[in-house]
């Protein structure tokens, strides 16, 4: 993914995901497949790795490291 998708999902995950993370990566996913995101795999092993284990960590750890 380039920095204007990971721009574009981070919006759509702060716009949709309000205080109700369920803890897992499931909006995530259902973005990546929407955006036809082909490696789904490989770019939520990626997020993991930077601290992304579900949407709301995915904004709070994640996000930042494009600021």
């Amino acid at each position: 993914m380039d920095r204007k998708a990971f721009q574009e999902f981070f919006d759509h995950l702060d716009e949709n995901l309000g205080d109700d993370c369920d803890h897992s990566l499931t909006m995530t996913t259902e973005f990546l497949k929407e955006k036809g995101i082909k490696n789904i795999d490989k770019v939520v092993e990626w997020l993991n790795d930077n601290g992304g284990y579900c949407d709301c960590e995915v904004l709070m750890n994640v996000e930042e490291k494009f600021e």
